[in-house]
């Protein structure tokens, strides 16, 4: 049987023989390994398995996750309404969402 595992959203997804046996949160899968390697009674071979994974999945998250326009153009007004933003990047945020805005 295969075993695949992508990344839907925020999730990992594991998949044996087309079926899903398993979707976990991608940070706290993250997290884990993350303890993995930073825990001193952890094996040398736990630790290098830990560091692929990490390697791996977020190998994934980069083909696989996109931002969404909605949260990008919400963060960029929040950053315009924000008062310890520099008026200089203010000028260049706003290009960028009439940009967005326009696409």
């Amino acid at each position: 049987m295969s075993h695949t595992e992508t990344i839907v959203g925020d999730k990992v997804v594991e998949k044996v023989g087309g079926k899903v046996v398993s979707e976990k949160d991608l940070t706290h899968v993250l997290a884990g390994y993350k303890a993995t390697i930073n825990n001193p009674n952890t094996s040398d071979e736990a630790t290098k398995h830990a560091q692929d994974r990490i390697k791996e999945l977020e190998a994934l998250t980069q083909h696989e996750h996109t931002k969404d326009p909605k949260h990008v153009i919400a963060g960029t007004k929040a950053a315009l309404s924000n008062e310890h933003v520099h008026e200089d990047v203010k000028v260049e945020l706003r290009q960028r969402l009439k940009e967005m805005e326009d696409e």
